[in-house]
């Protein structure tokens, strides 16, 4: 996506207001970004527990910034 036109060219995308991580690249590494990207795509009940703390902090991130 971050490599996309489109993508970039919205005012939200402008502004700072996304919120990455690793994706299908990190997913099944031994990585911070690897960990959450494995449990946000597999979706399990233990995944949504795992990623249900530390997603707040990353959308709140995104969106404090300029």
């Amino acid at each position: 996506m971050t490599g996309n036109a489109v993508f970039n060219n919205l005012a939200t995308v402008k502004a700072g207001h996304v919120a990455y991580f690793g994706g299908a690249p990190v997913i099944n590494s031994n990585t911070a970004s690897g960990q959450f990207s494995s449990a946000f795509s597999i979706g399990g009940p233990l995944g949504i527990k795992y990623i249900t703390g530390k997603i707040g902090p990353l959308l709140t991130e995104s969106l404090a910034a300029s």
